[in-house]
């Protein structure tokens, strides 16, 4: 027992010191690593790519279920060969599709601490599924891209605020991977069950902020639309 005992501690050790190590080199690379910055070009490649995967090629393949795909095999591949989907089947579609995320909320949990559950959501509002409201405990898609956003704003102040090579990359890489996470948020809301946008009590602060709340106004218009229209 004690011999298992520490062998698990030495395994631990072991995989605590190559995880430094990993980062230690992370770190040194990075900071003499300048690339050019993305072109347009690359950066609307990027944002389709994360669209799709978050869109579509999650939810259709790796969250739904094997069954729940059978049953509606037609519907799945109609979205993702890119046809527009009639209103009814839309419907159909959001449905199941907000059942997918539901399922995996807790997964989404354990990558993203901005993700925001809230509970029956506008249930005075018209959704899109022909009825009111968001009932139930779901991802509340504008909740949590907001909640990136923020967090997004705070990691781009501590880049600006330090002189640390290191603590700067560190920052600089969390920002980056909110600015992902507020892609991962919003690209499946426009398949998934939802209400109007709601603007924000306090006005933009600059031009950022516009930027963002008009990028997640246009998702939230998305959701009102036939999916896969222009």
């Amino acid at each position: 027992m004690n011999l298992t005992r520490g062998m698990r501690r030495a395994g631990f050790a072991a995989a605590g010191l190559m995880l430094l190590l990993l980062l230690t080199a992370g770190v040194y690379f990075a900071a003499h690593y300048n690339p050019a910055p993305l072109s347009a070009a690359e950066i609307t490649t990027e944002v389709d790519v994360l669209n799709d995967e978050a869109a579509v090629q999650g939810p259709h393949f790796k969250f739904a279920d094997t069954d729940l795909r059978r049953r509606h095999l037609a519907l799945f591949t109609k979205v993702e060969r890119g046809e527009v989907v009639s209103d009814s089947d839309a419907m159909q579609y959001r449905l199941l599709y907000q059942d997918i995320l539901y399922g995996q909320q807790s997964f989404f949990l354990r990558f993203d601490k901005e993700l925001k559950v809230l509970t029956d959501v506008g249930m005075s509002d018209s959704n899109n599924v022909g009825g009111k409201g968001i009932a139930g405990s779901h991802d509340h898609h504008d909740a949590s891209a907001r909640a990136n956003y923020a967090d997004l704003r705070a990691q781009l102040d501590l880049v600006a605020g330090t002189s640390s090579s290191a603590a700067s990359i560190y920052h600089g890489l969390l920002a980056y991977k909110d600015t992902r996470d507020i892609i991962f948020h919003l690209a499946p809301a426009a398949h998934s069950k939802s209400v109007p946008y709601v603007a924000p009590t306090a006005a933009p602060r600059d031009t950022l902020d516009t930027l963002f709340e008009t990028m997640l106004r246009e998702y939230k218009l998305a959701q009102f639309e036939p999916l896969n229209s222009p």
